[in-house]
């Protein structure tokens, strides 16, 4: 334990190899606990990798009704942004004496809308990150000096998909 400092032993929780590979494909009583888990343990290689992924996909897209790719991800409500402006001078809007760059923190409100100050309230909902760039940046030209804009997606509440229901056998 040399390379982790003050640490007296190395952890021990979980299960064992051994373990694991000697309870696969055992029932709950098999395993001598009511409550086990049954599990089968297969040979994952790339072609049967590829498979699986192939047939999740095919059932993914046909059940939603979607097909290939969806294209640019666009802005959704709650979703978490993080605005950086950079001026060219020391002197402008958004510098400081350390730096001559600022970063908001946004999160889309239920309307669609966000607000950024002295630009005022965007709607950003349906607009890629790319989009919204130039609506900031274009917002601060006769504000800020010489901006320019990055915009990053921190999370994105408005893509999270809740899976639930049954297990058919």
């Amino acid at each position: 334990c040399v390379a982790l400092s003050g640490c007296q032993m190395v952890p021990a929780d979980g299960p064992l190899a051994s373990d694991i590979v000697g309870e696969a494909g055992r029932s709950a009583a098999q395993q001598s606990r009511a409550s086990a888990e049954v599990f089968e343990l297969i040979d994952v290689d790339a072609r049967m990798a590829n498979v699986i992924h192939a047939f999740q996909a095919r059932k993914l897209q046909r059940r939603f009704k979607v097909s290939g790719s969806t294209g640019v991800p666009v802005i959704g409500v709650g979703d978490a942004l993080k605005v950086t402006i950079f001026e060219a001078s020391a002197d402008g809007l958004f510098s400081t004496e350390n730096s001559k760059q600022a970063s908001i923190d946004i999160v889309v409100q239920p309307n669609g809308m966000a607000s950024i100050p002295y630009v005022g309230t965007v709607r950003l909902v349906g607009k890629t990150l790319e989009q919204v760039r130039e609506t900031i940046k274009s917002a601060l030209k006769n504000k800020a000096v010489e901006p320019d804009v990055l915009v990053n997606l921190v999370s994105s509440s408005s893509r999270d998909v809740t899976v639930s229901g049954a297990v058919a056998r």
